[in-house]
């Protein structure tokens, strides 16, 4: 079950918040925003400490991972750049940027108060994910190396109503 379904969210102890994503669909960003608010709804205090576990999250939708890591990412994060994801074939390169996909942030974490965890199972969304995060210095990587897949898959519905991966 993934995330996207089943709000997979809840406080470890000394006031952490854990959130888990089993695998990314094009939701994935908007259900990890609501089950981050439900538990910020829930505490009697401000979240500071945030893990995020992608283990054995085996990817999905690009959309998804952009959506969420711009809504991990404060705007106000101090960054080399503001390109959240840059994506590039024979023909020509797509820049993502900070803001495009949620307007909407988390809050500031830093990468002593904000972990993601990933191993071996860990690819594609997931990947682009903790890049993002790491990338811009906002998150500490715990766990084994991912399974390295290196390559994005976009999703193309036909006229006849049938999709197709790419």
């Amino acid at each position: 079950k993934t995330a996207a379904e089943e709000h997979i969210s809840f406080f470890l102890e000394d006031q952490i918040a854990y959130l888990n994503v089993r695998q990314f669909t094009i939701k994935t960003g908007q259900r990890v925003r609501e089950d981050f608010e439900q538990l910020q709804r829930s505490a009697n205090f401000t979240i500071t400490k945030l893990i995020l576990d992608l283990r054995q999250d085996g990817g999905g939708s690009v959309t998804g991972a952009l959506e969420l890591s711009d809504y991990l990412i404060s705007k106000d994060t101090p960054a080399k750049t503001n390109v959240l994801m840059k994506m590039e074939n024979s023909q020509n390169t797509l820049y993502y940027y900070l803001g495009d996909h949620n307007s909407v942030n988390i809050g500031s974490f830093s990468n002593s108060t904000f972990v993601v965890l990933m191993d071996g199972g860990s690819a594609s969304a997931s990947e682009i994910t903790v890049n993002a995060l790491k990338d811009h210095g906002i998150a500490k990587v715990m766990g084994t190396q991912s399974y390295g897949k290196g390559v994005a898959q976009n999703y193309f519905t036909l006229s006849n109503g049938y999709g197709l991966f790419v």
